[in-house]
């Protein structure tokens, strides 16, 4: 759950500098899709590891 919870908040952060009209160039935007993908990356390896299945190899979150 704590993957997840870091992952949710990250994703507000995300909406919350699309929202501030952050241009797609952005390094905010960009710092914000990074961190993003990062934490979500850490859910999914967190959910395959209860679920006994291997964690994927290829990264798909970017």
């Amino acid at each position: 759950m704590a993957a997840a919870d870091l992952a949710f908040n990250h994703l507000k952060a995300f909406r919350d500098v699309v929202w501030s009209g952050a241009r797609p160039d952005s390094p905010e935007l960009a710092e914000a899709i990074h961190a993003y993908g990062t934490f979500l990356r850490e859910v999914r390896h967190a959910m395959r590891d209860e679920l006994g299945e291997p964690r994927l190899e290829t990264d798909v979150s970017n």
